[in-house]
This record gives C-alpha cells, sequence and structure tokens, in this order.
C-alpha cells in the first residue's frame, strides 16, 4: 500500500478516520462476545437469527422457479430454469426497491408490489423463492417477520407483519393460489448457493458474505452454541448474524456525523462504516472537513463547496 503524505495522514488521525485508528484484536474481541451474546439470546448487536434452513435440499433440481430479490437498492424479479447442470434466467425485471427513493411506502403497498411483479412469473411454475435484504426474524414454518428496515429504505407499518401470509393473502386476492414460496436472507443464500453444485461437505468451514449496498455475514453454527434455542437437536444450524449491526466498532468522526443525521442513528454502525449505501455521503463529509483543514486548493475547494 502507498504510504499517505504526511498532511493526510495527520487529517485523518486527528479524526480517527485513519486505518492505523482501528485495533482489529479489540474489534474482533468484541465482535466475539457480540456474537455469543446473540447466541444466547442477551442483549446484542448482532442479532444471530436462525435461518430454519439445512443442507438437505435438492442439489440439481428440475424444472422453473420464480425468484424476487428485494435487494438494498434494486428490486428484482425474475425465472430460474433448471435442465441439466446449467440453471437459465429468464424474464428479468428490475425496478427501484421500494421505500429507497427516500419517500416512505406502506408495508401494503410493498406487499402489492412484491405480488404484482412476481406475478407473470406464476403462470410458469407454481414454486417461488423470496430473497429478502433485510434483518428477519424467522419462525419453523418458513415464514418471518422484519425486524427492522436497514439501508435508509423507508416502509411504514411492517410491525409485527408476516411476510409470506402478507404476500400469500395478496396472490390469493390477484387469483393465484397454492403457490410454494420459500423465504430466506440473501447473506443465507449466498452461503448455500456455495453447496448448490461443488463438492463440499463441511459447513462449518464456509460462510457466506455480502458487502453492497449493505454488510452482512452467514455461517452454520453448533446446536450447543445456540443457547437461545435449546430445543435443537444435535447438529448445525444455519445462522444470519446481521454483523452490519455491530456497534462496540471505534468510530472515527466522519463516521459518528454520518450516523446521527442517518434514518436509525446508533443502529448499523459497522454498516455505516463501509458499505455502498453509505460510502457516498461519508466520502462527502471526509472531503468537506479536509477542504476547511486546507488539503485542497481554493479553486478546488470553493467547487466542493458549490455542489
Amino acid at each position: 500500500m502507498k504510504k499517505l503524505s504526511s498532511p493526510v495522514s495527520f487529517f485523518l488521525e486527528r479524526h480517527g478516520m485513519h486505518p492505523a485508528s482501528q485495533d482489529v484484536k479489540t474489534n474482533a474481541e468484541l465482535f466475539l462476545g457480540e456474537m455469543r451474546n446473540g447466541l444466547s439470546g442477551n442483549e446484542s448487536s448482532i442479532k444471530m437469527l436462525p435461518g430454519f434452513l439445512s443442507l438437505d435440499f435438492e442439489r440439481r433440481p428440475e424444472g422453473h422457479f420464480a425468484v424476487i430479490d428485494a435487494g438494498g437498492t434494486n428490486f428484482r424479479t425474475c425465472l430460474v430454469s433448471f435442465s441439466g447442470s446449467e440453471p437459465h434466467i429468464s424474464d428479468l425485471k428490475l425496478s427501484p426497491m421500494p421505500g429507497s427513493s427516500g419517500d416512505y411506502v406502506s408495508w401494503a403497498e410493498f406487499i402489492d408490489h412484491t405480488a404484482t411483479e412476481v406475478l407473470p412469473l406464476l403462470k410458469k411454475t407454481r414454486k417461488a423463492a423470496f430473497c429478502f435484504s433485510y434483518p428477519t426474524f424467522m419462525y419453523p414454518d418458513g415464514d418471518g417477520s422484519l425486524v427492522m428496515l436497514t439501508k435508509q429504505i423507508k416502509i411504514s407499518g411492517f410491525e409485527g407483519r408476516r411476510i409470506l401470509a402478507d404476500l400469500t393473502e395478496r396472490l390469493s386476492e390477484l387469483g393465484e393460489r397454492n403457490i410454494e414460496i420459500t423465504l430466506l436472507n440473501d447473506t443465507l443464500a449466498v452461503l448455500l448457493s456455495a453447496f448448490a453444485d461443488s463438492s463440499l461437505k463441511s459447513p462449518s468451514q464456509t460462510f457466506g458474505l455480502i458487502v453492497g449496498t449493505g454488510l452482512n455475514t452467514a455461517a452454520f453454527f453448533d446446536n450447543v452454541l445456540i443457547k437461545k434455542l435449546p430445543e435443537l437437536k444435535s447438529g448445525e444450524s444455519l445462522i444470519n448474524l446481521e454483523s452490519g449491526g455491530f456497534s462496540k466498532i471505534i468510530q472515527g468522526d466522519f463516521d459518528i456525523e454520518l450516523d446521527k443525521t442517518s434514518q436509525d442513528p446508533g443502529k448499523y454502525k459497522y454498516e455505516k462504516m463501509c458499505s455502498g449505501a453509505y460510502l457516498g455521503r461519508l466520502s462527502e463529509i471526509t472531503l468537506r472537513e479536509a477542504a476547511i483543514d486546507g488539503l485542497f486548493t481554493p479553486e478546488f475547494a470553493k467547487e466542493l463547496e458549490a455542489l
């Protein structure tokens, strides 16, 4: 790595934004502590949400499947067809994620959008997968409830609602009944995809990682460690860490300023420090402060101020 010039290094160090400001070992120990708290059901910024999914699935399925992807930036639907070894994607449609424009949409509007977008695909299949990129409390029956919104998405009225129950009801109103839908977090989907067409045998040596609009991790954990679910039998369970929520990491001055002006101050601090939904704003805050400190020419500082 090219060494930063002294004025830049001094500026970053003074504001706690220099890489050296982070103690990796301390952060790792704090992170592990939050993981243990989450697995035990204690107060924790890392929720450790069970996915109630396993590796007991057909590795080479045949047929057509409707796919819904509610992401941090985009909302996608498509048809995935399996025939032989290679999947084929068709009917791909992309639209902005509801609630991403800065204005609130209601939960009913989000569910209606989801049902309307996937509806044409259900003429070709009765099976669908809903990839949902937000913290979701999963139930053993496969349904889930949104815990909170992240990535500055604005949807109102989601509290206490069951995602699949509401979507199934809306599809029924639109004339589509008896649809088999699987709900899963996007990070869990990434992890499971590693086992879909490979010789991987050991879940404990594999994890899923999302670094995009948001940040998250998923992994398998021995059920003995999941103390908040004592009813689990021996084996391993798939856990959505919601690692972007890690709140004990050391923040720099500009991280703190961004967090204060966000939709959810004090929450998902780690995600706000390094994921795509926030890096533009974080860069803007940093550049403006650097201009005030005289790190740029007066001409550039003036242009920056006018933006």
